[in-house]
């Protein structure tokens, strides 16, 4: 039938790409929580607010995304 491979291979393309996305998402939630918070006052001598966490987390998000298409 016409137009089934397009679909198989837009259903394939959108999987990969929530994968990525998920795996992006998971290593700048990891950085944050297990690098970054217990050594804040090492880091930054005071406490950080949510908002700081925040913008740190969408940052680390957008350098991962650029490594990995870097690396690919």
């Amino acid at each position: 039938m016409p137009g089934v491979a397009g679909i198989y291979v837009s259903g394939a393309f959108a999987g990969s790409l929530s994968s990525v996305s998920s795996g992006i998402n998971s290593m700048s939630t990891c950085l944050l929580s297990d690098f970054i918070r217990p050594n804040e006052m090492k880091l930054f001598g005071k406490k950080k607010s949510e908002t700081f966490y925040t913008y740190f987390g969408k940052v680390s998000c957008v350098i991962f995304g650029l490594c990995c298409i870097g690396f690919s």
